[in-house]
């Protein structure tokens, strides 16, 4: 053990150690975060065609059944 070691507290020590777990658990937290809108807007690119020509179709169809008939 170094001199610096021997001079802290035991309590000292513990809320050192409290303070790096809560840095790296928010650190871990911001990364999932991060990952999980990325995966999120991959997702809906990919869904994106296909919601298009939904929503076309439908408003071709409200189209179709307000037009007047001749």
């Amino acid at each position: 053990m170094t001199e610096t070691e021997n001079s802290r507290t035991p309590q000292e020590g513990i809320a050192e150690t409290l303070h790096d777990l809560s840095d790296h658990t928010a650190a871990l937290a911001r990364r999932e975060v991060d990952s999980a809108l990325r995966e999120t807007w991959n997702k809906a690119r990919q869904s994106g065609p296909p919601a298009a020509l939904l929503a076309a179709s439908g408003v071709l169809a409200l189209f179709a059944t307000v037009s007047p008939t001749g």
